[in-house]
This record gives C-alpha cells, structure tokens and sequence, in this order.
C-alpha cells in the first residue's frame, strides 16, 4: 500500500475568501509542468484526512470492545446495544486511510498523464487547524500561503455580497487575523509566504521565488494581466467587478485589524 511520503502536493492556502487564490492557481496552471486542482477536490482531501485523524483518535484508544462486540455478533450474540457496531478497528482505519491514497493517487497520475509532474490543490479559508492535519499527514507536500491585504479582501468579498454587515466584516476580518496568525507562527511545514500586492507589482521576483520553492517552470507572467474575480463569463457578464466602497466605520475596523495582526 502507498504511504505518506509518496505524495507531494502543492497547498495553495489563504486566510479567506477573495484573495487572489485562483490567481494563483492560474499562473501555477500556465506553466509547463504543473496542474492545481481546485476548491472542490481541496475540500475533498482536507476532509478525508481531517475524518481518518478524528477516526484515528477516537477508535484507536480503548477499543478493544468494539472487537468484543464484533466477535460477539458474529457468534450470533445481538441481545447488546449495537447501535454503533464497527469493523475491527485497526481495519478499519486501513481502509479509511487506503482511500486517501487511492485519491492522491488518481490525481497524481491524472496529472501526470497530462504532462503535469507537479500537481496540487487551491483552497482560500483553509481553517488552519485541519491544515495543520493534512500536512502532518503529507510531509513531502509544500505550503503555499498567499496573504492579500485585508482591505482589499473586504472590498472584494463586499462587492460579491459575501459580507453586507459591520458584524460580518468583523467576522471576516477574524477570520483573516487567525488564519495568518496560525498558520505563519503555529504551522511547522515547509511553506512558502507569498504577499499578494508583491505578486501583482514586483512579478519577477515573487515567481522566482514560487518557481525555485515549487520547482514549477515556465510560468505564463501575463497572466497578471488578465483580471477575472468573476463567474459571469458564463453568463455573458463582465468578468471583472470592481471593489466596493467601504464605509468610514468599516474602514476603521480594517485599519484596527491590520496593525494588530502578526506575520
């Protein structure tokens, strides 16, 4: 069976919402030998992992009487309280982590067969916690962690009516300060901080760096130059929406959470 260190994914991570991660994952996709899957199939391995480390926790202290109970019900014993009837446990938890390297492995050499030695996933809002999970899981794969100003996030997020209220602002400008906070102090993982107003004015050097930490090549740079925060080019709309304006009120609780978040 495969194990751990036979996969190396990219982890394209971001505090929240709106904040260049699909930016990101284009530039990644314009290269020659690189493919980053997107949020659906992040969220799909962050939860597989996230449910084998909860099942690992839960089923691998104490018990020995879900075996009993097993043996007992096989042996034509059901007069118990079976309501939580389980495999053997050890089995079980092999299975549940085969699983998750038959998806690694699928999409690995999808790639691969695609010409795409270097593969990944993309997602902004990763909670830090189970982040943390799947790269103590993964430890050949690399983080990369995208950080964009927070104004600019709240603008944008605004604008797509994620966030209408002061108190929602709030919430998303927390979200934004933790996630930072955890994963660029607390995440002990080879990671890559990338500033997103670098990426956008000073190209050069924040591709270099992504090319060296990553190893991908040949990186399409005028991708920068295509702007799309949009789903509406299938809708036959613009493909870029412009910030919202932020009122004097929300424009302070920004400033606070700025000079008062660490990286």
């Amino acid at each position: 069976m495969p194990s751990a260190q036979d996969y190396s994914p990219i982890l394209i991570a971001a505090p929240t919402v709106r904040s260049g991660s699909t930016l990101l994952q284009r530039l990644f996709c314009s290269s020659s030998n690189s493919l980053i899957y997107g949020e659906t199939v992040a969220h799909d391995i962050d939860l597989a992992i996230n449910l084998y480390v909860s099942k690992k926790l839960y089923m691998g202290q104490g018990g020995d009487w879900r075996i009993e109970q097993m043996d007992k019900v096989l042996s034509g014993d059901v007069n118990d309280w079976i309501a939580d009837l389980t495999p053997y446990p050890t089995e079980y938890l092999k299975a549940l982590e085969a699983s998750i390297w038959s998806n690694l492995s699928f999409l690995e050499n999808f790639a691969a067969e695609k010409g795409r030695t270097i593969w990944g996933v993309k997602l902004p809002g990763w909670n830090p916690f189970q982040l943390r999970n799947t790269l103590d899981t993964l430890p050949n794969a690399k983080l990369v962690y995208l950080i964009r100003d927070l104004k600019s996030c709240v603008q944008s997020a605004k604008r797509k009516d994620m966030i209408k209220t002061l108190p929602e602002i709030e919430n998303f400008a927390l979200q934004w300060k933790n996630s930072i906070e955890a994963v660029t102090h607390k995440i002990n993982h080879p990671k890559l901080i990338l500033k997103y107003e670098d990426l956008i004015h000073s190209p050069d050097g924040s591709l270099r760096y992504l090319e060296d930490f990553t190893g991908i090549k040949h990186i399409n740079k005028s991708i920068l130059e295509e702007k799309i925060n949009n789903f509406a080019r299938f809708e036959g709309d613009a493909v870029y929406q412009s910030p919202s304006k932020l009122t004097e009120q929300e424009e302070e609780l920004i400033a606070n959470y700025n000079q008062n978040t660490s990286y």
